[in-house]
């Protein structure tokens, strides 16, 4: 939970949602400007790191992608460690893919994971996607077993299994 000013009132952001400060929900003409305030990078740069995962989750749910982006750059400047990497990784490449970019979203994943070793199975199942969106399906089903391999060979997550079965069905049995 997190407390901030705005136009001289009190607001609470918590979980996603935004309330007046006697935590009643703040109607939708309300909340966008007082969520456009608080995207805005001085408040991201305030968020600890659990609560920027949560909000850069929130944004990309509610399909605001380029916020999503922007929260995720603050946050690989602010907490500089494998983990937050990770975690954000599939997601800007998620935002990027779904704002009609996946060879922004391969580029930037490919030099991460050159950078660290950020690799997951969930980065993998991400970059595959967007090779299969620039239907290149052989890239794309090399991504699906390198994820299948970080999942230890078992059985695949539901989101690899969207890939392996978006790969079959535009595609042919490749993997």
């Amino acid at each position: 939970m997190q407390k901030f000013e705005y136009e001289g009132e009190t607001y609470i952001y918590n979980n996603g949602k935004f309330y007046d400060e006697s935590y009643q929900e703040l109607c939708l003409n309300i909340s966008d400007k007082v969520s456009k305030y608080f995207l805005s990078n001085k408040v991201c740069k305030q968020m600890n790191k659990d609560e920027l995962k949560q909000h850069i989750k929130v944004l990309k749910e509610c399909g605001k992608y380029d916020k999503s982006i922007n929260a995720i750059n603050i946050g690989l400047l602010k907490f500089d460690d494998l983990e937050f990497i990770k975690y954000c990784l599939p997601f800007l490449t998620s935002n990027y893919r779904n704002l009609g970019q996946p060879l922004k979203a391969i580029e930037i994943a490919t030099e991460w994971l050159n950078k660290c070793n950020c690799s997951s199975s969930a980065v993998y199942v991400s970059i595959g996607c967007a090779y299969c969106d620039i239907l290149d399906y052989d890239k794309a089903a090399k991504c699906a077993k390198r994820a299948l391999a970080k999942q230890g060979g078992c059985q695949p997550s539901q989101p690899l299994q969207g890939l392996f079965n978006r790969i079959r069905d535009e595609f042919g049995d490749i993997v």
